[in-house]
């Protein structure tokens, strides 16, 4: 933040000179910037449990956190895939895409094997997230050549989803 003033002449009023100042406000655009992450995270956690208490319907609510996680961390893509089978197959059930205003549970929900991904199933047993920076430098596709993610996909953060002790989805 810059700000300038006139020097004045004491006697005559006449401008001799101009001062400028400058203040470092980084630290407190970072910590405001902070804040309002935390107040909408805190909004966004609201919503969710708002939305599994109180929807009827299942898929409605994990449309609502899927678009709710998504504008959080500002992606443009969120999924839902569940584990099948003795979590040796996926299935992308949902999807949120940003400017769609439909969240959508697919029709035909997408089915992959999950082998080519159990590094991640590992992980993710452990109830740990897992955040690849870098989606074309690592192995998200299974055998048939089913992308996990979209194309468009840049990077990717995966949460665990646990139902009654397992591991349910990501």
């Amino acid at each position: 933040q810059f700000h300038t003033f006139p020097i004045r002449h004491s006697t005559t009023g006449e401008q001799i000179g101009c001062a400028f100042v400058a203040h470092d406000i980084s630290a407190r655009r970072e910590a405001e910037f902070q804040r309002d992450r935390m107040i909408h995270l805190h909004e966004v956690s609201r919503d969710v449990a708002t939305s599994l208490l109180e929807r009827d319907d299942l898929n409605e609510a994990i449309a609502i956190i899927l678009r709710s996680v998504g504008g959080i961390l500002r992606v443009s893509r969120a999924y839902l895939c569940r584990y099948r089978k003795d979590r040796s197959v996926l299935f992308r059930t949902h999807e949120w895409e940003e400017g769609i205003q439909a969240e959508t549970q697919l029709d035909q929900p997408e089915q992959m094997p999950a082998q080519p991904v159990a590094w991640a199933t590992d992980v993710l047993l452990q109830g740990e997230p897992i955040r690849i920076s870098d989606v074309e430098g690592t192995d998200v596709s299974t055998e048939g050549g089913t992308a996990l993610f979209h194309g468009s996909s840049r990077s990717a953060l995966i949460l665990p989803v646990v139902i009654r002790g397992e591991l349910e989805s990501f």
